[in-house]
């Protein structure tokens, strides 16, 4: 209604309007094969609505280096000035999950060792709101690290105690690594050829937690401190992608 001194007039019909929806939130890989098939999951914007979500995707090309390295969805190595980005067609979008209330989709028939843009949106009535990008790059399930590359020694990077031990590992030579668990136990007092452990521990840290490079391309360490003196202690090393 419009008013004045003299009163005010008819109200007009009302409009309604509708607000684009937040971008997802924490969007992850939860899945990767050495067959191509990639799993994405995403948190639902808020406020918790009848979302619809729509994914598509586009193989990416790095122009003017020989290797990068990708990590939780965004190239870390090298610096960015010393590379350009080309990409392909997007591959049509679809509806992620097959309904608006799944918060995960897979994609299937990527080729290894390629990378790939995913771009995810989310609808409600009919509006879309802002897209969100994330880099993958499937690959090939990595090997144990060299037994070259993985020592034991006495603690060499905080000072030489008799409770901590220092273990140096590095990635099998050409291959994608992004995690390193590790576990470790004392082991049991028995025959030389027991292997039992008590109170076994692990923990996992990414490739580039204690990594000589940036790029996470060169040795990690890791240090064990609080070990028991005079014990015979069992360490074992995986590698995950």
């Amino acid at each position: 209604s419009a008013c004045n001194l003299a009163g005010c007039s008819a109200p007009a019909s009302l409009s309604s309007v509708v607000t684009a929806p937040r971008q997802v939130g924490n969007v992850r890989i939860t899945g990767l094969s050495t067959t191509g098939t990639v799993t994405v999951a995403w948190d639902a914007p808020s406020p918790p609505l009848d979302y619809l979500y729509y994914l598509r995707y586009r193989r990416m090309t790095i122009v003017g280096v020989s290797e990068f390295v990708l990590f939780e969805g965004r190239i870390i190595f090298p610096d960015p000035s010393l590379y350009t980005v080309s990409f392909s067609t997007w591959v049509a979008e679809s509806l992620a999950g097959g309904a608006g209330k799944y918060t995960n989709a897979t994609l299937s028939g990527l080729t290894l060792n390629e990378a790939y843009q995913l771009e995810l949106v989310a609808q409600v009535n009919g509006i879309r709101g802002g897209s969100v990008q994330y880099l993958v790059r499937p690959s090939d399930q990595p090997s144990n690290p060299a037994l070259a590359t993985f020592t034991v020694s006495d603690d060499a990077h905080s000072g030489v105690l008799r409770d901590s031990l220092t273990i140096q590992f590095a990635a099998p030579t050409g291959q994608v690594v992004t995690h390193y668990r590790m576990t470790w136990c004392e082991k049991l007092a028995c025959s030389d050829s027991c292997l039992a452990c008590a109170s076994t521990q692990s923990r996992e840290v990414t490739f580039l937690e204690g990594n000589s490079l940036p790029s996470g391309k060169g040795t990690n360490f890791h240090t064990f401190t609080s070990l028991t003196v005079y014990k015979e202690i069992i360490f074992e090393l995986e590698t995950r992608n």
